[in-house]
C-alpha cells in the first residue's frame, strides 16, 4: 500500500493517541511529517516524496521506512507540544517534562534509523563500481565547478 500524506498523518495520530485531533491540528502534524520527511532525505541521500505533501501527486518513499518516518513525526509532535505548554500554568505538575521525555526516546529511536540509513549509503558509495565524485579520468577538470565556470 502507498502512503500519502493522510494515511501518514492517520497514523501518527494513532501513536501519538489523538485520533480525533485534540492535541495537534493537520497543518502541525503535516509540518513534523515534512521535517521528518527532509531528516530522512537528508539522511538517505534521497529526494524521496510524498503524495499531498508540497504538491507531490505521487509517492516514492520505500514502504519499509514509513514506520520511521512516523517515529520522527511524532517526536517531533511530542516536543513541539512540550515547548508550546512550558511557560503555561498547569494543575498537573510533569506533564510538559513526560511530553518532553517521550519526544526524546521517540527522536532517540527516529536518530538511529536515520544513522542506520546513512550508513547503508555510505557503504553503497563506497563500494560503487563508478566513484560519486569526478576523477582524473573524467573529461571535466578535477575539483568542484563554479556557475560561471559551466559556460
Amino acid at each position: 500500500m502507498s502512503e500519502n500524506l493522510t494515511s501518514l498523518t492517520a497514523r501518527v495520530r494513532c501513536l501519538l493517541k489523538d485520533s480525533p485531533g485534540l492535541a495537534w491540528n493537520e497543518a502541525e502534524l503535516g509540518e513534523c511529517i515534512h521535517q521528518a520527511l527532509d531528516d530522512l532525505n537528508q539522511a538517505a541521500g534521497q529526494a524521496w516524496s510524498l503524495s499531498g505533501l508540497d504538491g507531490a501527486i505521487s509517492t516514492d518513499l520505500p514502504d519499509g521506512l514509513a514506520s520511521l518516518l512516523i517515529r520522527g513525526a511524532a517526536a517531533y509532535a511530542l516536543l513541539m507540544l512540550a515547548a508550546g505548554r512550558a511557560d503555561l500554568f498547569n494543575f498537573q505538575p510533569g506533564v510538559c517534562q513526560a511530553y518532553a521525555a517521550a519526544g526524546s526516546a521517540l527522536l532517540r529511536q527516529y536518530q538511529h534509523g536515520l544513522t542506520w540509513l546513512a550508513q547503508i549509503r555510505i557503504g553503497g558509495l563506497q563500494g560503487a563500481a563508478c566513484p560519486p565524485f569526478p576523477t582524473d579520468a573524467d573529461e571535466l577538470p578535477s575539483g568542484w565547478r563554479l556557475d560561471g565556470d559551466l559556460g
